[in-house]
């Protein structure tokens, strides 16, 4: 397994522990802050997996294909990303975490960044052949 791959999950995974902690500290919780945070811990394992990806396409172990599929999944998550902005600016004043919507929607980005981690993992699990010159 490329040790490079595994460094940037290890780093998103060490932010979302640090951002859960902050999130949960007594007195630093508001409905606003819960919810920035709960989309940050997100984007940043999602940022995390695609920091390894150019990893792996830099050493020449992607295919065409599998770029595409990976810059479509990534094109899905942040739309999902762009209506969570949206939804908690224009549920600033009223955000509760039990919101359905924003359920809904924290639940939307959640499955995007779940499904661009599963294809990024899927592709760089099984070694290829580096191809030279890329």
């Amino acid at each position: 397994m490329n040790k490079k791959i595994l460094t940037p999950f290890a780093a998103a995974i060490a932010i979302a522990a640090c951002l859960f902690l902050i999130s949960t500290t007594p007195g630093c919780n508001t409905p606003q802050r819960t919810a920035y945070v709960a989309v940050g811990v997100t984007q940043s394992l999602a940022v995390g997996a695609m920091n390894g990806w150019g990893d792996w396409v830099r050493a020449g172990r992607a295919t065409d294909a599998d770029q595409v599929a990976v810059r479509q999944a990534w094109e899905r998550y942040q739309g999902a990303v762009r209506v969570a902005h949206s939804v908690e600016l224009s549920l600033q004043t009223s955000i509760a975490t039990t919101d359905p919507v924003w359920l809904q929607v924290t639940a939307a980005v959640g499955a995007s960044s779940d499904e661009l981690i599963a294809l990024i993992k899927s592709l760089t699990s099984t070694p290829k052949p580096i191809t030279p010159g890329t």
